[in-house]
Formats: C-alpha cells, sequence, structure tokens
C-alpha cells in the first residue's frame, strides 16, 4: 500500500522527493501508476510481457536519471507521453527486426519473442532464485519440458521426441510454463525494484 503521508504531495513535490533520492517518493508513484501504464502500452503493443516490460524500464531509466529530471507538464501527462514514445520506439525496433528476416518465424521463435523477459530474467543474477522457485511450482511434466527447452536448449520437436509426445503438446505445455513464470516475475517486481534500488544507489 502507498504511504499515505505522500497522498497529499502534488507533482512537483513528489519530482522534488525522487530527485532528492527519496526512494518511498519513487516507490509511490510506481504503485500509482504502474498497472494504469502498462494498460496504456498494452493498447500499442497488444502484448502484455512487452508492455510491462517498457514501463519497468521507463521507471529504472527515472530513478537512474532522476537528479536530472525536468518536468514541464504533470507528472502523470509527462510518465504517459513516455510510455507513448517507448512503446512506438518498441514497435519500430521490432518491424526493423522482422523486415531483416528472410523466412517466416516458427512457432518456437514466436513464443520466444513474446516471452524475452521471462528468458532476460532467467540470465540475471537477481532473479535467478525467484525464477527457479517458481520453476519448480510448475507441474511435474511442465517443469520437464520447460528445463529441456530453455535449460538444457532442445528445440520444441526434439524435446517432442524425447519425450514421445506431439509438439502441440510441448507447445501448449510452454505455453502453460511462460503464463506461470511470467505471473510470478509480475508480482515480485516491486520487491525486485526494490532490490534494484539498493544495486544502482
Amino acid at each position: 500500500m502507498s504511504n499515505p503521508s505522500y497522498e497529499t504531495y502534488n507533482d512537483a513535490q513528489l519530482v522534488d522527493k525522487i530527485k532528492a533520492n527519496d526512494q518511498a517518493a519513487f516507490q509511490h508513484v510506481f504503485r500509482r501508476y504502474y498497472q494504469e501504464l502498462c494498460n496504456f502500452a498494452l493498447s500499442y503493443l497488444k502484448v502484455e510481457t512487452a508492455s510491462e516490460e517498457v514501463v519497468q524500464e521507463m521507471f529504472i531509466s527515472i530513478w537512474e536519471k532522476r537528479q536530472k529530471l525536468k518536468i514541464q507538464s504533470s507528472l502523470k501527462a509527462y510518465l504517459f507521453v513516455s510510455i507513448k514514445n517507448r512503446s512506438l520506439n518498441y514497435l519500430n525496433s521490432k518491424a526493423t527486426q522482422v523486415s531483416k528476416k528472410s523466412h517466416s518465424t516458427s512457432a518456437d521463435d514466436a513464443i520466444q519473442i513474446s516471452d524475452d523477459s521471462v528468458d532476460d530474467a532467467m540470465k540475471d543474477a537477481e532473479l535467478q532464485t525467484l525464477v527457479s522457485q517458481a520453476i519448480q511450482s510448475l507441474p511435474a511434466r511442465c517443469q520437464e519440458i520447460f528445463k529441456l527447452n530453455r535449460i538444457e536448449g532442445l528445440s520444441y520437436q526434439q524435446v517432442a521426441d524425447h519425450l514421445n509426445l506431439s509438439k502441440k503438446t510441448v507447445e501448449a505445455q510452454m505455453g502453460i510454463a511462460f503464463k506461470k513464470l511470467r505471473e510470478f516475475i509480475r508480482q515480485r517486481w516491486e520487491f525486485m525494484m526494490i532490490i534494484l534500488l539498493s544495486i544502482i544507489n
């Protein structure tokens, strides 16, 4: 829950607090606008994980550059304009990547693109423990398939052959795994933000 003492602060006061390294003020702004900004980004990107990634990166950037913050309009307007610009840049970047591909995207690639945030989390030392816990919470078959694909590096077809399953079954189980992992990471994002603040301070 947001710190009640910040509820009466106007935008200028909150920005001044953030510029003065007030983590509680920053977390208050994060909690107040995070979901609304994710929904706004989703209206552009159409992919929930990408929308969350854009919003999270914006907040990280704000904290890292907090002492140089210059907000002429309202704080809310500043955040929404920033997310709009970041979303459009994200789309342009993806369009450029797609245009460079001369072959059709496979089912494996399609899921990997939409779940980059999970893969990135697996490579981050601060998140590895949390992701490991999430993997352990998966149903046995789902966990086995996920490990073979994402940890052992087998393709969906190779996993299917190894376990004597159809490729569609593997794809379905991976979809379940990513959904559970994304939810796990999302629920703990605020905790990870606190860890991040302690690191970059």
